[in-house]
């Protein structure tokens, strides 16, 4: 994939521990950490691409991870919280990226509904 001259190839990426968004106290999304210095700058390259087309720039710390589990309520389970205490510094493996999609998210009553808009391959 390329941006503006700049190539991303296929990276590393480490899945490592579990926590939750908003915290533990009230906790609404259960999620795997990912450790990837490159998507840390990918997420930094997009993010100021985008400020220049007049999106935002994002305020929050970018916090690579995958979704496990989200509170359709108010808050996910104790139980899950409970349980997920053994893995919050368990280790699950890795993967390498090689590409990266760009969703289109439509909030729905019952649930978000997502749409691949583009594929970008990353260069060998």
């Amino acid at each position: 994939m390329k941006l503006a001259g700049l190539t991303w190839r296929p990276f590393p990426v480490v899945v490592r521990g579990v926590g939750f968004f908003t915290g533990e106290r009230c906790p609404r999304v259960l999620w795997a950490g990912l450790t990837a210095s490159t998507m840390a700058d990918l997420a930094q390259e997009i993010d100021a691409r985008m400020e220049r087309f007049g999106f935002d720039k994002e305020k929050r710390a970018f916090r690579a991870h995958l979704t496990l589990a989200r509170a359709k309520a108010n808050r996910l389970d104790a139980a899950l919280v409970e349980a997920s205490k053994r893995f919050e510094d368990a280790d699950f493996g890795s993967f390498t990226v090689d590409r990266c999609f760009l969703f289109q998210s439509t909030l729905k009553s019952p649930g978000a509904v997502y749409t691949k808009l583009k594929e970008y391959v990353l260069d060998k």
